[in-house]
């Protein structure tokens, strides 16, 4: 008869067991797995949402200028001699009837798509919350799920909608899929959420690096070659493209990353709250504790808002400042093709603010609040998105006959902002730093004196 010392396992498989504390709660991932790392659902994500932006600003252009006949006006003025076909004079005329036309389709696509932001973010506030609340409550992987979910439905509508020559209108229902679903920014909550659940203190700026790179990357890629693939394939093809991609993230989730099951330390379960949640989460911006300064967060939050459009973290976030103010200033005077892409290198470390402020953020919150934490700012990355997204195309549409590339002057000015704040953050923490090193001079003294 086998008893359990008699037990023997297999020394080529590795038990593994983690358990992390959180609140009330401890969440664990027990069994025979192996370790499986987060950041690649976040970058495919991330590449098909970007992907996406780009094409379907071109979408919308292209059938809007085909609803007004943008192009056989310009043919049709091109062969009656009031312009020359290779060098089109109005090109250069703002009241020229055909110019005025194409800035007419210009203004109404940026209407447009500020319209399917609004209908993509303004559920995703909402959906962030209980999303958060739920993962608190339950685990990580359903919110990590349903995003991926939401974009394949939507990305079907799109396919639908192209195929069938339908209603541009369609593509609303879409986005508000992607919307109910949670969008990008619960799955930007969820990923740092696990990541902060199931990695080391010490590793958890590296991580969150190694992440953001990853989507940097992931993001200039989808930049460079999205508009070569509609060009190549057309836009049908190009959305089945992104299907396949959320597939295999969808895949991924189910078949390789853990669930982390929750295990309860106070015997009875805490009532499902997504405001208790949100309120949990506030707090940590109206009330002063332990384990970090209000004031802090607050300058870490505006200091996102304005970057999301270190050396040490503050360092590498003063560098990534700078980066994205010359970037936008140089892009704001390009002329031509291969300048826009000459000064893309000068943009590559613009993502690192946003990284290492949540990095920042997450070092001074409490272990058990961390999922409140994460939850409001992706609530302010949406908004800071919905923001962005109406009064950048708004000025946008306005400037279109002061300056085409005004609006990059101003996306540079936000940027400065954010430099602005992070500069105030170092400079009155090197103070306090000071103070404090001053005071255990003194007692240093004071003991040696005594002694």
């Amino acid at each position: 008869m086998m008893t359990t010392q008699d037990t023997k396992v297999d020394p080529g498989i590795k038990e593994n067991k983690t358990s992390i504390e959180c609140g009330s709660c401890t969440w664990s991932t027990t069994g025979r797995r192996r370790s499986v790392i987060i950041e690649p659902v976040l970058a495919m994500f991330y590449a098909s949402y970007t992907a996406n932006s780009i094409i379907v600003t071109q979408l919308v252009y292209t059938i809007l200028t085909e609803e007004n006949n943008v192009t056989q006006v310009l043919s049709l003025a091109a062969n009656s001699g009031s312009a020359n076909a290779s060098t089109p004079q109005f090109a250069d005329d703002p009241f020229h009837p055909v110019s005025e036309l194409e800035v007419y389709v210009q203004k109404k696509s940026a209407q447009f798509v500020i319209y399917l932001d609004i209908c993509t973010l303004v559920p995703t506030i909402l959906m962030v919350i209980l999303y958060g609340a739920y993962s608190n409550r339950v685990g990580r992987k359903l919110p990590l799920i349903c995003p991926v979910v939401g974009q394949l439905i939507k990305y079907s509508i799109y396919v639908i909608t192209m195929k069938y020559r339908l209603s541009l209108y369609l593509l609303m229902a879409g986005n508000i899929a992607e919307g109910v679903s949670g969008g990008l920014a619960t799955t930007i909550m969820s990923c740092y959420s696990y990541l902060t659940d199931t990695c080391n203190v010490s590793k958890l700026t590296v991580r969150l690096t190694i992440i953001e790179v990853t989507c940097g990357i992931c993001n200039c890629v989808s930049n460079v070659i999205s508009g070569m693939v509609v060009f190549y394939v057309g836009y049908t093809c190009s959305y089945l493209i992104l299907f396949a991609v959320q597939l295999v993230n969808l895949l991924y989730l189910l078949i390789l990353v853990p669930e982390l099951k929750k295990e309860e330390r106070f015997g009875g379960d805490t009532p499902f709250s997504a405001i208790q949640e949100l309120t949990r989460g506030l707090k940590l911006y109206v009330s002063n504790d332990d384990h970090g300064k209000i004031w802090q967060r607050w300058i870490f939050l505006v200091a996102m808002i304005c970057c999301d459009s270190r050396l040490q973290e503050v360092g590498l976030a003063v560098l990534g400042c700078v980066s994205g103010t010359v970037y936008f200033l140089m892009l704001a005077f390009c002329t031509n093709l291969w300048s826009m892409f000459l000064v893309v290198p000068l943009g590559m470390g613009s993502f690192l603010p946003v990284t290492m402020l949540r990095a920042m953020n997450s070092k001074i919150t409490p272990p058990d609040c961390q999922c409140a934490m994460f939850s409001i700012l992706a609530v302010l990355d949406v908004i800071s998105e919905l923001i962005g997204s109406v009064v950048y195309n708004t000025i946008y549409g306005s400037t279109l006959f002061l300056m085409k590339g005004f609006i990059f002057v101003v996306m540079a000015a936000v940027q400065l902002l954010g430099l602005v704040l992070i500069g105030i953050y170092f400079w009155k923490s090197a103070k306090s730093n000071s103070g404090s090193l001053y005071q255990a001079e003194n007692k240093s003294l004071q003991y040696e004196t005594f002694h």
